[in-house]
């Protein structure tokens, strides 16, 4: 068994699409660090094209200068929470969701590659629920006895296997 083949200097980058609006989905997300130190979110993303798909990649920064980047980002896929509003945006859950982008074209290490250049808003926004805190148990104003405790475990498995 092995692997045959005609090196064609392809490095997973799929097809070179000219620059438009395209729509977008997210294939692949990983929570990383910058080079700065800061939470960074690297998203690989499929371009749809006329009859091809393309593939480009997109980094999120959480550093204050690149939190532009995020919200405009939350705006495309429909999440942004609204000025003043907090946000928390992890990695896993981003991966399968649709966006649109304007794509660009540029040139690294001497070659072309698709970049994304603006994401395009979404016409309606729902943000990620944002985690809270548990509250605290409400005061009991009553002399009524606590809910029963759960039975302590029996160690008994009563699962068919």
């Amino acid at each position: 068994m092995g692997i045959s083949g005609i090196a064609d200097d392809r490095k997973g980058a799929g097809v070179l699409l000219p620059a438009g609006e395209y729509a977008v989905k997210i294939i692949d997300a990983q929570d990383t660090w910058s080079k700065a130190g800061n939470a960074m979110i690297e998203l690989t993303l499929a371009i749809k094209g006329a009859a091809e798909i393309g593939r480009t990649w997109e980094y999120l920064s959480g550093s204050e200068s690149g939190l532009w980047k995020v919200e405009e980002f939350l705006r495309a896929i429909g999440h942004y929470p609204g000025k003043g509003q907090p946000f928390d945006l992890k990695a896993p859950a981003l991966v399968g969701l649709k966006a649109r982008a304007v794509v660009g074209v540029e040139e690294w290490n001497g070659k072309e590659k698709n970049k994304i250049a603006k994401w395009i808003a979404a016409p309606a926004q729902t943000p990620f629920p944002v985690p809270a805190t548990a509250p605290p148990p409400a005061p009991r104003y009553d002399n009524s006895p606590p809910p029963p405790a759960a039975p302590p475990d029996s160690g008994v498995d009563d699962l068919p296997f």
